[in-house]
């Protein structure tokens, strides 16, 4: 499995989404605004580029999930802007499995990601996940043959890497650090 997190595009959403603002340009801050407007689609046609690359690069037996848990909206307020009022996140889900169906033909959450990701992988779902294995998404010959499984929790081996039939679990340095970049882009406080 490869997973690859394009931080970038929810950072430079956070931090220059309001440049896509159109503003007097007597303000102070115009000379910014010609500066980085259009830097949001800039990026996420670069993103897009290094997607299809990634696409491109793997075979029809792979999984691919496209994934973005929100979308940010612009208010009336002068450079106010937040993704908990934004429109909601995508998910593509293409692989040997998956059954092509319409665009918002199936409920998905955020938390649906990981039950849906394990049981892909023939791994079992812990019993204490918030979320559910999005079982539409998946073919019948599929769903027939691979019955969604479960554990009572991945508690204690949520952060490991793999060695050798063993999971090992990640520092707290690595957990601090996530925490922090939580907190910097206001998803924690």
């Amino acid at each position: 499995m490869l997973a690859v997190f394009f931080e970038g595009i929810d950072t430079i959403g956070h931090l220059a989404l309001h440049f896509e603002r159109s503003t007097d340009p007597t303000s102070l801050d115009s000379v910014e605004v010609r500066r980085y407007k259009g830097i949001n689609r800039a990026y996420y046609q670069i993103v897009d580029e290094m997607i299809g690359e990634l696409v491109e690069a793997v075979d029809e037996e792979t999984y691919i999930m496209v994934l973005a848990d929100h979308g940010f909206a612009l208010h009336e307020a002068p450079n106010y802007f937040h993704h908990k009022t934004g429109p909601p996140g995508v998910l593509v889900l293409k692989g040997p499995a998956i059954e092509p169906v319409a665009i918002g033909e199936i409920e998905a959450h955020i938390f649906d990601i990981a039950p849906t990701l394990l049981y892909a992988l023939g791994l079992p779902i812990g019993e204490d996940m918030d979320g559910r294995v999005l079982s539409e998404a998946f073919s019948a010959p599929f769903k027939e043959r691979y019955a969604v499984e479960f554990i009572a929790s991945y508690d204690g081996l949520r952060s490991g890497r793999h060695r050798g039939g063993s999971l090992e679990a990640a520092s707290d340095g690595a957990s601090r650090s996530a925490v922090q970049r939580l907190k910097a882009l206001g998803y924690i406080e």
